[in-house]
C-alpha cells in the first residue's frame, strides 16, 4: 500500500508502506510529487488495491482527480462528484471509487472503469468512510460517519 500526504496543491507520494497493521513499514524510493489543478484543494486520498492509481478528493472544486504512482502524472480529466468531497475510499476490487461529499450530504460512488457517477443519500454532513475489507462478499458494507462525529449511518452497496 502507499502512503500518501498532500501539502498546499501538491499531492506528496511518499512511497510504498508494507504490512502497516503489524507496524513492519518499510518505504521504497518512489517519491515524486503532482500537481493538480489551480486552486484545488486536495482533502483526502486512496490508493487502488493494485497500486497503480490514486484517487484525490478535491474539495474545492468538487472533483476527484486520478493519478499514476508510476509516473505521478494526472491521468485524464477530473470526475464531478457531490459538494466538498473528503475522505475517500476504494472497494475491495478496485471497482469502485467512493467520495463522502460533505455539504450536500451524499456519498457519491465512481465506477472506475467507466467514469460514470452514483450518488446515495446517508445523511448530515458525512466526512468519514470506511468499507469492509472482505472482497469476497456479494454485499459490501459501508459506513458513513455524519456531522456530530457519533452517529454512523451504515449501508450495504451491492
Amino acid at each position: 500500500m502507499r502512503r500518501v500526504a498532500w501539502v498546499a496543491m501538491t499531492v506528496l507520494v511518499l512511497g510504498t508502506v508494507a504490512n502497516v497493521l503489524t507496524g513492519a513499514a518499510s518505504a521504497d524510493s518512489s517519491a515524486g510529487t503532482v500537481s493538480l489543478p489551480l486552486g484545488a484543494e486536495p482533502y483526502g486520498v486512496a490508493i487502488t488495491p493494485d497500486g497503480k492509481f490514486a484517487y484525490v478528493s478535491d474539495y474545492a472544486t468538487n472533483q476527484v482527480s486520478v493519478v499514476r504512482t508510476s509516473t505521478n502524472t494526472a491521468v485524464g480529466d477530473p470526475i464531478s462528484v457531490g459538494a466538498a468531497p473528503s475522505d475517500i475510499v476504494i472497494s475491495p476490487d478496485g471497482a469502485t471509487v467512493y467520495t463522502a461529499n460533505q455539504n450536500d450530504d451524499t456519498v457519491s460512488a465512481i465506477d472506475v472503469a467507466t467514469k460514470d457517477v452514483t450518488s446515495i443519500t446517508v445523511g448530515d454532513y458525512p466526512n468519514g468512510l470506511a468499507i469492509s475489507p472482505d472482497g469476497a462478499l456479494t454485499e459490501t458494507k459501508m459506513d458513513a460517519v455524519t456531522k456530530d462525529g457519533t452517529t454512523t449511518v451504515n449501508f450495504t452497496l451491492k
